[in-house]
């Protein structure tokens, strides 16, 4: 809308304006030494808006025609914007004093005012000290710990034996011997000095380590079996042990790299880290003790016999449950609503009387809160104020907006049938496929060519290079655009309908000669029920152009509009030759 870009900074809306304004404006065209081009109900429109918004249709060519159509354009469009602008404002005027939107209201500044009282009430209350944060840590200094590391690699020897031998104890303790001869021999080689990776490569059984010759990583006490670590901890940087026996097999390790424990300092960073967490710990509790307490402190009158009777039938869903300090109440509807997620919530088949009296202070805490919010004054907070005033103007431009729609708008199948008949050459494709093609005289060439297509030449240059005719002929005979069946032999149309977008047909014979072609792309026919909904957008689309016409024209046949007559005439167009414009082109 041009009202916020053009419109709003000139036109100033005042008592002291309206009281020099006279209902016939008489030579009242000026106020404060702007010139006015129009008013409407006696709130004006600045000749500045108005030129600004002629510019921006950017006129390229002047005749008094387009001159008086692009005045005229500009004027309605400022015109239509303040009268939309009247309309927001009187609904928002009426909405300042409708009770049923004030509950409206209230309801959508629920969560701003309990987030708001929150942070007053709790956040910032939950102040944590430099004693309370070094307490912390010295409390949880384990938390703080990076315990003492190593880094190694082995080498895992396995006896070569399957499950079928397990219950034989001379194949077992055969095999286990030939795993510990290999292990020494394995040993001996890399205390020799060969390459310890390759020897895990070439005979570790470890499928996660031997890949990487071996390498475990940094590890702690506690991730190993307690035969590698108690081995593994006691060796000094790139030692290699002897075989150690677990239950895994024998291991090889070679000692690669120590890492003290550490304890992560005091700082700055662990400060704000305590801080965060302790923070968010005393606001939870702070505020689980705010709730209790304004539980605790709230007067419940309860209706006993709806608690006792909570399946009837007949009971209504506006009967009430549960008054809460003599002010807000929980509904049946309410009740019923919450009464079984409240049982899936304890695990329970059936409601006692206690569990409906905390489900019933449970349900009333953000009632209670609200209560207190507004006894406080949160609800006339600056910023809850603006967020009123922002949402019933939201509201009131919504309703303005729906007033200009069709809103009961349904059109009926013969209605979408009609359209789709009046429309059809929008559905219905006559000429569906864009084909480019090559005609040769003779099948050996076409071939030639063809072969070379597939394996990778470009159509467009091979056809301005093969296709028959003068060099500007060929320039564009090649592309056929968009072909219908009844335009083209049978023999092309099938193959070329038989391709998919982007493919090249084998030499095709026809009456005219041998063709080579491609399909470029493929436009689709589509029956009415594929374009039902589309017509219906475009349908409803349609009504809602005519009622937003309709309600503009009401606005104006009931508006009071004067126009500067004199001055519009006497406006020159200032041409706009796409870059500087002429005034800025002459010295």
């Amino acid at each position: 809308m041009y009202l916020k870009k053009h419109l709003m900074p000139f036109v100033i809306i005042s008592i002291g304006i309206a009281a020099m304004i006279t209902s016939s404006c008489g030579s009242s065209w000026q106020i404060s030494g702007r010139r006015i081009i129009a008013f409407v109900n006696k709130q004006p429109i600045y000749y500045a808006a108005f030129d600004s918004v002629v510019k921006d249709q950017r006129v390229s060519k002047s005749t008094p025609e387009k001159n008086a159509e692009a005045k005229r354009k500009s004027l309605d469009t400022l015109i239509d914007d303040v009268l939309m602008q009247q309309s927001v404002d009187s609904v928002y005027k009426e909405l300042k004093t409708n009770t049923g939107f004030q509950k409206k209201q209230n309801d959508y500044l629920e969560k701003p005012v309990l987030k708001l009282m929150y942070q007053s009430e709790i956040a910032n209350k939950a102040e944590i000290t430099d004693a309370q944060l070094r307490k912390y840590y010295d409390d949880n200094i384990d938390r703080y710990k990076t315990p003492e590391q190593i880094r190694a690699s082995h080498i895992l020897i396995k006896a070569d034996i399957d499950s079928t031998q397990m219950n034989n104890p001379k194949k077992v303790a055969a095999a286990e011997k030939k795993a510990k001869a290999l292990a020494d021999q394995v040993y001996q080689r890399a205390l020799n000095g060969e390459d310890f990776a390759k020897l895990a490569e070439e005979y570790s059984k470890d499928p996660g380590s031997a890949k990487r010759g071996g390498d475990l990583g940094y590890f702690s006490r506690g991730r190993m079996v307690k035969p590698f670590e108690d081995a593994a901890f006691s060796m000094k940087v790139d030692e290699i042990s002897q075989p150690i026996k677990s239950e895994f097999g024998y291991h090889i390790i070679k000692f690669v790299e120590h890492k003290a424990e550490e304890t992560k300092p005091f700082d700055g960073t662990m400060k704000e880290q305590i801080k965060q967490t302790e923070k968010s710990r005393t606001e939870r509790e702070n505020a689980q003790a705010y709730v209790d307490s304004v539980k605790e402190a709230a007067v419940y009158t309860y209706n006993k016999v709806v608690l006792a009777n909570d399946e009837d039938s007949t009971l209504k869903d506006q009967d009430w449950v549960v008054i809460v300090n003599a002010l807000d109440t929980l509904t049946y509807a309410e009740y019923k609503d919450q009464k079984p997620k409240y049982m899936r919530y304890k695990n329970i088949d059936k409601m006692a009387e206690t569990d409906q009296i905390e489900m019933l202070k449970t349900l009333s805490v953000t009632g209670i809160l609200l209560q207190i919010a507004k006894q406080k004054g949160y609800f006339q907070d600056s910023t809850i104020v603006s967020q009123a005033d922002q949402f019933m103007m939201t509201q009131a431009r919504n309703r303005i907006e729906e007033a200009r729609t069709a809103q009961n708008f349904e059109p009926s199948d013969s209605a979408l049938q009609a359209y789709f008949d009046a429309h059809i050459d929008e559905f219905i494709v006559d000429k569906p496929l864009h084909v480019y093609h090559i005609i040769f005289t003779d099948s050996i060439t076409a071939k030639a060519v063809y072969d070379s297509l597939k394996a990778g030449a470009d159509f467009v240059q091979m056809a301005k290079h093969h296709y028959p005719g003068e060099p500007e002929i060929r320039e564009v005979a090649y592309d056929l655009d968009f072909i219908s069946e009844k335009e083209m032999p049978k023999e092309f149309w099938n193959a070329a309908n038989a391709l998919q977008v982007g493919e090249i047909s084998p030499p095709v014979k026809t009456e005219w000669g041998w063709h080579v072609i491609k399909l470029v792309s493929r436009k689709s026919s589509k029956n009415f029920d594929q374009v039902k909904s589309r017509i219906k957008s475009s349908l409803k689309k349609e009504a809602d152009e005519q009622a937003s016409k309709a309600f503009m024209a009401k606005l104006r046949d009931t508006s009071d509009i004067k126009i500067n007559k004199k001055l519009l005439d006497e406006y020159v167009i200032t041409l706009q030759l796409g870059g500087p414009t002429m005034k800025e082109l002459v010295p």
